[in-house]
């Protein structure tokens, strides 16, 4: 009997006002773990991309199982305290 390894791909989903003006635009960007999101996410602050919702995804890509988690607006606002005041 073969056995099925979980294989889980990480994503980091966000919505935001772009440095180009356009307002309220979804993004969905991998990344090689849940654990790289804060990096992630201050690279397009420090782009200029203003943060309105922020989310963590998993999909297991042999049983399909998705979980999806949002992150705080008060962790996304000292985020980017953080990155814009350094």
């Amino acid at each position: 009997m073969v056995e099925e390894k979980n294989e889980w791909k990480s994503y980091l989903i966000f919505y935001a006002d772009t440095p180009k003006n356009e307002k309220n635009k979804l993004f969905k960007w991998d990344i090689v773990s849940i654990i790289y999101w804060r990096e992630r996410l201050k690279y397009f602050i420090k782009k200029g991309f203003i943060m309105r919702a922020v989310y963590l995804e998993e999909i297991n890509t042999v049983t399909g199982e998705v979980t999806n988690a949002r992150i705080p607006d008060e962790e996304i606002l000292s985020l980017t305290d953080e990155t814009v005041n350094r």
